[in-house]
């Protein structure tokens, strides 16, 4: 009798566990970003074996790495893994500013954010004294990379990166104010042939012309620099055949023979509006142009101008950034009218102007945000007062999405979230193999794993550049060495029992391993099962290495303690750790995980997350990271 109890209670435990995992199924169907988490006892149940797909996808390694990026902002929103593209019409542009340095004035830097104390003191800008005069640029904050001068080629190349992981598909440079900057476009055009040459899908390039006095002499100088020969036609933004460029709304009007009294028989001027698709600029204090492209709108919901739609930061309506009242700064709700100044840090506004963008995704083919990088304005004074001038002003008034010390990142990982959300579709359960390697061999195993993916080189290169007022004698540069292996790739496999990680770097040699060194060639996961967390992350493997073996630990009370050993070789420029499941929390079929591969990341006291953008190197780049196993 009891044998007959004992078969009886096997089968209702079967019958319990089948029972869960058919119930988890219904809660998490196969094309949630999350199908593990159970809402009730929030344990990860990993994803039903027998519902994944092949993946029949023929990608390039660059497009697979991008597909498989992912990351979480401070406030939980989700960068989510994408299966490709959407629609190949649609397009998301960035607002981007080479004028960093240029029109620099003195050797002093002039922060508004520090002047006023992160706006606790806005009566401090209303003085004009040495530390804050008018008629001087302003900073409003501070870049992560620093106040660095356009020219900085080590700060294109992060951008370039951060770009591409974004999924931007063109850049539009301000030219508004009759400069042209092509000894900064020559580096970025440079940089973007390099990584387009690599592989990568890099931005387009497209320029912003507005002045009528200085229209037609701008025209010139961007078409003699960058379209009169075939040297970066491979990156001109063509959506429909012709390269993209803006007019002034009365050149455009009139047409540009009439207007100007061009001579067409001139073979420069012929071949340029031959050449070009031309696009009226919109202000968004005039009256909406149908063919227009605005770098920014102040109605809401905003205006779709034949398919182009602005997506802002921040809006200066008042046209005073500065008088704050009546402006529309990062923590504006557009929805409610409404300012929380609490929650400027989750940019609510820009957050509001995407929502219009997707609520119309059908009609919008381009969507381009306002903007990046711009940083500066002039302090300006009138009868009514000190003011800065229209683009902004600090931290909380100011719309620029790049990194910075004031906000973090949380404005780019919303940015691409965002992007993923228009241009992208939800990511598949494929079919991971199960792969046993042999981790000192480099054989037709590991070139068969498909799960490959590609960082950056160049890109943790010395930096040694001039900074925004860079003076050869008072003015320190912008200097840093901490870049050391440059990691190309990295392969994940898998079987029963081991998870394995092959990472490459560029160059012939992988540094050796010193004793201490926490920071060489660290591999950080996020498993969807861990509690606890250390950085963000809940395992690490390589934080110190003995001969063929490499520890495995994990995040503790705050800090990270041994729980396991990995195997490890190292030959020439390739590593390949061997890892067992079970030391991190996972099994044959609990194999879910973000990860990121790290060399030389600045150890410091107090952990800033910035350093994954601005020291060693990161793979990828800054909080984001790898998944694979979803």
């Amino acid at each position: 009798m009891s044998r007959i109890k004992k078969l009886i209670a096997v089968v209702l435990s079967c019958l319990m566990l089948f029972a869960l995992v058919a119930c988890d199924s219904v809660k998490n169907p196969s094309d949630s970003n999350n199908p593990g988490e159970d809402d009730n006892t929030n344990v990860y149940v990993p994803y039903d074996e027998n519902l994944r797909v092949e993946d029949t996808r023929s990608l390039t390694p660059q497009q697979y790495t991008m597909y498989n990026t992912t990351g979480v902002d401070d406030f939980g929103r989700t960068i989510l893994t994408v299966d490709g593209q959407e629609n190949g019409d649609k397009y998301v542009g960035l607002f981007y500013f080479l004028w960093l340095g240029t029109h620099a004035q003195g050797k002093v830097i002039f922060d508004i954010s520090k002047i006023t104390k992160d706006g606790q003191d806005n009566d401090a800008f209303q003085t004009d004294t040495p530390d804050t005069p008018t008629g001087y640029y302003h900073h409003w904050g501070e870049s992560a990379f620093g106040y660095y001068n356009s020219t900085d080629e080590w700060v294109i190349r992060k951008h370039v990166e951060m770009f591409v992981a974004a999924g931007i598909d063109f850049l539009v440079f301000d030219c508004t104010n009759g400069f042209t900057y092509q000894n900064v476009a020559k580096v970025l055009f440079d940089v973007l042939l390099e990584y387009q040459e690599a592989g990568w899908n890099v931005p387009k390039i497209m320029y912003y012309l507005a002045t009528p006095s200085s229209y037609l002499r701008c025209l010139k100088e961007v078409y003699n620099f960058a379209y009169a020969t075939d040297t970066y036609k491979s990156l001109w933004f063509c959506p429909d055949g012709k390269p993209l460029i803006t007019m002034h709304q009365d050149f455009y009007d009139k047409g540009a023979a009439q207007y100007y009294g061009l001579n067409m028989s001139d073979a420069t001027e012929k071949a340029m509006f031959e050449l070009f698709e031309f696009k009226a600029r919109q202000w968004p204090n005039e009256a909406p142009e149908e063919e227009g492209v605005p770098w920014m709108d102040f109605n809401y919901p905003q205006y779709n101008h034949n398919g182009w739609m602005n997506v802002s930061i921040g809006q200066h309506v008042t046209i005073r950034f500065s008088d704050l009242v009546g402006t529309q700064a990062r923590g504006y709700d557009p929805t409610t009218m409404v300012t929380d100044h609490s929650r400027w840090r989750e940019d609510i506004n820009f957050q509001g102007q995407w929502k219009t963008v997707l609520d119309n995704k059908d009609d919008v083919r381009f969507a381009f945000m306002t903007g990046w990088n711009e940083w500066i304005a002039i302090k300006m004074k009138d009868a009514n007062g000190v003011y800065f001038t229209v683009d902004t002003y600090n931290a909380e008034y100011s719309r620029d999405i790049e990194p910075s010390e004031n906000n973090g990142d949380n404005s780019y990982l919303l940015m691409t979230q965002k992007v993923r959300e228009y241009n992208y579709t939800e990511a598949k359960h494929y079919i991971y193999p199960k792969t046993t390697l042999d981790i000192t061999k480099d054989d037709e195993a590991w070139a068969n794993v498909k799960a490959e993916y590609v960082d950056f080189t160049n890109d943790c290169k010395d930096r040694d550049a001039k900074g925004y007022t860079y003076d050869k004698i008072l003015t320190p540069k912008y200097v840093d060495r901490s870049g050391r292996n440059d990691i190309s790739t990295v392969k994940v496999a898998r079987d029963d029992e081991y998870v394995y990680f092959r990472v490459t770097v560029a160059g012939e040699k992988i540094t050796d391993y010193e004793s201490g060194d926490k920071g060489w060639m660290n591999i950080w996961l996020k498993t969807q099962n861990a509690t606890e967390s250390y950085n963000g992350y809940n395992y690490v493997l390589n934080r110190s290495v003995d001969g063929n073996k490499t520890t495995v630990q994990k995040a503790s009370g705050g800090k990270l303690v041994d729980c396991g050993t990995a195997d490890l070789f190292v030959e020439g420029n390739v590593m390949v750790v061997r890892a067992k499941l079970s030391d991190l929390g996972l099994s044959a079929t609990n194999y879910d995980i973000e990860f990121k591969v790290t060399d030389n990341v600045k150890e410091a006291d107090e952990f800033n997350y910035l350093d994954y953008y601005r020291t060693g190197d990161s793979a990828p780049i800054g909080r984001l990271n790898y998944k694979y196993g979803y």
